[in-house]
């Protein structure tokens, strides 16, 4: 537990009572001027001091809180010991994990030289995107039967108006423009193949078509640093996280009643 940065007002047989206190004990006062909020803070002061006496002879005879004081002080101690967990948690996970996970321009550009082949490449793509696992599944399951990826797509826009573009059309997209979860499968297809169903965020499905690969020899480094840092730190953090688990489970005693 941290110590206290607030001054010292005054010590009650050794038990310091801080300038934090005496403020959380402070009630806003709507009038009065100088004198009266200097009056009322010798009061407020007093009473703690009054307070701090109480709780001290009371651990000396051994009493405990009562009532809703005792429902009080266990809901308090409850929401403590939460924001000290999560807070300790974190500071673990952000100098024991995501420190680690962070990859160094070497290693960035490592990675953009083993792939540039697939970094500089556009894609010819369709989609079929809806926001429905269960709409999703049942065009899969057309298009396993036989049905065109066009006429599956077009079905997921009905009352379309004439003479707008396509929404399934996407045209050709350079790899930063891809939606990360689409990027592991366009590493192996193949130009007429379709994916499997693909899950993004905000409950989002897809469904893509390779139409066509083109090379695109102009990307540099630098365009792709950022997207590459992004990438590599994402894959090392999900290693890193259950890697840590893993250690952290290992040493431990944990026993569910």
């Amino acid at each position: 537990m941290g110590k206290s940065s607030s001054p010292l007002v005054v010590s009650v047989n050794g038990v310091g009572l801080t300038e934090a206190d005496v403020q959380l004990a402070l009630k806003p006062v709507s009038h009065g001027g100088e004198a009266s909020t200097a009056e009322r803070r010798k009061a407020v002061i007093a009473g703690l001091v009054r307070e701090e006496l109480a709780r001290q002879k009371a651990l000396e005879l051994g009493l405990e809180p009562e009532g809703a004081g005792a429902e009080e002080v266990g809901r308090l101690e409850l929401a403590l010991n939460a924001a000290r967990r999560h807070a300790l948690a974190e500071a673990y996970f952000n100098k024991q994990v995501l420190k680690k996970a962070e990859p160094t321009e070497q290693e960035a550009r490592q990675y953009f030289e083993a792939n540039a082949a697939l970094l500089k490449t556009e894609f010819g793509l369709q989609q079929i995107f809806v926001r429905d696992e269960a709409a999703i599944t049942q065009a899969q399951a057309e298009l396993a039967k036989g049905a065109a990826f066009e006429e599956v797509a077009r079905r997921q826009y009905p009352g379309l108006p004439e003479g707008v573009g396509l929404p399934w059309e996407l045209g050709f997209l350079s790899w930063k423009q891809l939606p990360e979860p689409w990027r592991p499968v366009l590493q192996t297809l193949q130009p007429g193949q379709v994916s499997p169903v693909l899950k993004g965020p905000g409950g989002r499905f897809w469904i893509i078509k390779l139409l066509e690969r083109r090379a695109k020899p102009e990307v540099s480094f630098e365009e792709l640093k950022p997207l590459i840092v992004e990438d590599l730190k994402r894959s090392r953090l999900e290693q890193l996280t259950q890697q840590s688990e893993q250690e952290l489970r290992k040493s431990a005693r944990i026993v569910e009643p």
